[in-house]
């Protein structure tokens, strides 16, 4: 039983670096392997310049979120006041201008955030096709390629290729 066990093994670890082998000198795979790395590299990149408008538009909600803030606290501070002046056309004067300046930053802020959710889904978006892209590479691309392959494709000087190429110091 354990002598099978053995030979099993010993077939298993035989058959797997052939196999390696035979993906690894695949010139389609190659190919599709140079587009997964230009995607995944323009993905990187594009996720890098979104992070400065994110970092933006996260200050933009933060500066809308205070302005909130300090509306509702004038609010109740003014509606302290009522409780005490209850019959001062001033205060409620005051107080309906304040509430006019709530609503309107309040509205101001749920558009905004239509446009916040919608960069936050695209944003997510971005990171689930780099993490794809990055499993593609990891899973199908890395390792060992043939010399012939790299020969073929890396001297060449293509440019759909050229990145990925120079993961191989090609």
């Amino acid at each position: 039983m354990l002598h099978r066990l053995c030979l099993s093994l010993v077939l298993l670890f035989l058959a797997v670096p052939s196999m390696a082998q035979t993906a690894k000198s695949n010139s389609d795979l190659f190919l599709q392997c140079a587009d997964y790395d230009n995607s995944f590299r323009a993905i990187k990149a594009q996720m890098k310049s979104e992070n400065t408008e994110a970092e933006y538009m996260s200050d933009q909600k933060r500066q809308l979120e205070n302005r909130i803030d300090d509306h509702e606290r004038e609010i109740n501070r003014l509606d302290e006041i009522l409780k005490i002046m209850r019959n001062s056309d001033n205060v409620w004067a005051k107080r309906d201008r304040e509430f006019q300046r709530y609503t309107r930053a309040f509205e101001e802020y749920d558009d905004f955030m239509v446009g916040f959710n919608r960069s936050r889904q695209n944003y997510q978006r971005m990171i689930d096709r780099s993490k794809h892209l990055r499993d593609e590479l990891k899973g199908q691309c890395f390792g060992t390629w043939s010399s012939s392959i790299l020969d073929e494709y890396c001297g060449q000087g293509n440019s759909r290729m050229q990145a990925f190429c120079s993961r191989f110091n090609r």
